[in-house]
């Protein structure tokens, strides 16, 4: 699989995921966004790989939206790919997002299917929702 002109593994899916959703996040933003994306890979309701469920249609505004995939902030990239590695390769969590825990939207927007579900709290410019 090719996301803008990268060849994509589970590292890199879920590092430009990080990257494009949580750029200049704190550390723990950035890994509850990698969290999130993951435990969409283990939902039954979601594609069952990372790169699938990054590239999911209408899920991440970043992927539909005609703009470069490619990584323009080296050390913010740095950081998206030590973050992806520490979710991947040892299960990093953070408080106040748990297994059940599938969407999250940017503080600066209220999406109608927040209404529906459960807040689980902010962390950083995200809020959390469990269904």
């Amino acid at each position: 699989m090719e996301i803008g002109g990268i060849i994509a593994t589970a590292l890199t899916c879920l590092a430009l995921n990080v990257y494009h959703e949580a750029r200049g996040e704190p550390f723990l933003g950035q890994v509850a966004v990698a969290q999130v994306t993951m435990n969409r890979v283990a939902s039954a309701s979601y594609p069952d790989n990372v790169c699938d469920v990054v590239t999911q249609p209408y899920q991440f505004s970043w992927t539909g939206d005609g703009l470069s995939d490619q990584p323009s902030d080296p050390r913010a990239w740095q950081d998206a790919l030590s973050v992806a590695a520490m979710v991947l390769d040892f299960g990093a969590r953070t408080a106040g997002v748990n297994d059940q825990t599938l969407h999250y939207h940017a503080t600066s927007v209220t999406p109608a299917w927040s209404a529906e579900m459960a807040s689980l709290g902010k962390i950083g410019n995200h809020r959390f929702y469990r269904q």
